[in-house]
């Protein structure tokens, strides 16, 4: 069981501003007059840092001690006292409404009641939007390295939205909307690839056009992906993101063609110029026959682990590409669900919880009924999907609401996921149980 904590911060100013303190070393002093309830704190426990009332930072304990365990000498005015190592620690800014905590109390005491409450709160919404950032750095961080990224995790894991975001950001776009508006959207591109989709569509091909007296006639024009190229050259100091959604369900060796060269870290620009497969068709026209990926674009796919299409990806492009594993997990529940369902705690809870077991129970792959392992996992936003729709579940019933949920979103996928499988609906069984908070019977 999580505790939530509250430490004051008004006394021993004199020795150096504890506020301070609190920010540049994330300690919280809890004084010896707490040696009583010191031994209840556990790592993971939350707590709130208060200047007077106000609250002024929230932090998760990770390391509980005396002082001079730390080693910090600076601190010497305030004895070998206990303190807390707090991590990671949110600060309160001008513009939030953060409330105050009212009351006398001694200098660190244990939160109840609404303070309890409202504290988690605070920092359940910091961390969640904490995890969202970090992960959208990281994604960025190997997109400017490398220029090219896959997004791989299990369905539902918000992997295209999050490509768009990480787009947004990098083109310094305000939010996602603002990809398709007069700012970002020369700099944007986006195109969902499905078996049908090939060279001609993404490089550049023979198209058939209108020709004299209603003739059809056919064309050198460019594709999607060349457009975009080409647009990227007049911006060189500005990146241009390009977004690949269901990456791997196109043949990517016939779409890529010989770009697979050009799409090298090392070789973007000039200098990984290759010869196309138009060539005679482009000196015909008075066009380059030479063409190379600017330095400046970027490349952003996503795909589903479970595609039966994954293994048929080429070699030669996987290497050219970064994955990064989106995984459906709590944490990932918590960035997608970000403001659904704030004023419904218990309901977002409840959702988390069976979430939690159902995925528990798929990527479980011992006993009766074994699971399937991770890659199957159900992503949170057939959750969200669901919830952010009030007229599919808004509802005094709760059953209703689970078994709505269940009937017309994850059973569905699910079964598809077992089909001809061994033990077809003792899996789906055990799947159905887990959602539903029930024990799973085995077939004798």
């Amino acid at each position: 069981m999580i505790n939530v904590w509250r430490v004051g911060s008004h006394w021993g100013e004199e020795g150096g501003s504890i506020p301070d303190i609190f920010k540049r070393y994330g300690i919280a002093f809890a004084g010896d007059d707490a040696q009583d309830q010191m031994g209840q704190v556990k790592v993971d426990d939350i707590v709130a840092i208060t200047h007077g009332q106000p609250i002024i930072g929230v932090g998760r304990v990770s390391r509980v001690g005396r002082l001079s365990e730390f080693g910090l000498e600076n601190f010497e005015y305030f004895g070998d006292i206990t303190a807390l190592v707090l991590s990671p620690l949110f600060w309160k800014d001008e513009e939030d409404q953060w409330l105050d905590y009212g009351g006398q109390g001694k200098q660190f005491h244990q939160a109840h009641g609404h303070y309890e409450e409202e504290i988690i709160k605070i920092y359940d919404k910091l961390n969640r939007q904490n995890q969202k950032d970090k992960m959208k750095d990281e994604i960025e961080a190997l997109l400017k390295a490398n220029k090219q990224i896959v997004l791989t995790g299990a369905p539902g894991t918000g992997k295209t939205f999050l490509a768009k975001e990480v787009a947004a950001h990098l083109l310094a776009c305000q939010n996602v909307e603002e990809l398709n508006q007069d700012k970002c959207k020369e700099r944007y591109g986006f195109v969902q690839f499905h078996p049908a989709y090939d060279y001609t569509d993404f490089v550049e091909g023979l198209k058939p056009v209108p020709g004299e007296k209603d003739q059809i006639v056919f064309e050198l024009r460019p594709g999607i992906f060349m457009d975009f190229c080409e647009a990227a050259r007049k911006r060189k100091e500005q990146a241009c993101v390009f977004v690949i959604d269901e990456i791997n369900r196109a043949d990517l060796s016939r779409v890529f063609g010989e770009l697979f060269f050009a799409l090298e870290p090392n070789y973007r620009g000039e200098k990984g110029k290759v010869l196309m497969q138009y060539a005679s068709l482009r000196k015909a026209k008075h066009l380059d026959p030479l063409f190379y990926v600017p330095e400046n674009v970027f490349i952003i796919g996503t795909m589903n682990d479970i595609d039966r299409s994954v293994m048929s990806m080429d070699f030669a492009l996987r290497r050219r590409f970064v994955w990064y594993e989106i995984e459906a997990n709590v944490p990932r529940f918590n960035a997608v669900m970000n403001g659904v369902l704030s004023d419904k705690p218990e309901l977002l809870a409840e959702a988390k919880e069976r979430y939690e077991k159902l995925n528990d129970a798929i990527g479980d792959k011992k006993g009766p009924g074994e699971g399937l392992g991770p890659a199957y996992k159900i992503g949170p936003a057939y959750f969200l999907n669901y919830f952010r729709n009030s007229e599919k579940w808004n509802t005094d019933d709760q059953k209703d609401i689970w078994d709505n949920l269940w009937r017309r979103h994850l059973e569905p996928l699910i079964r598809e996921y077992v089909r001809g499988m061994p033990d077809e609906e003792a899996r789906l069984e055990k799947f159905k149980n887990a959602y539903m908070k029930q024990p799973t019977t085995t077939q004798s």
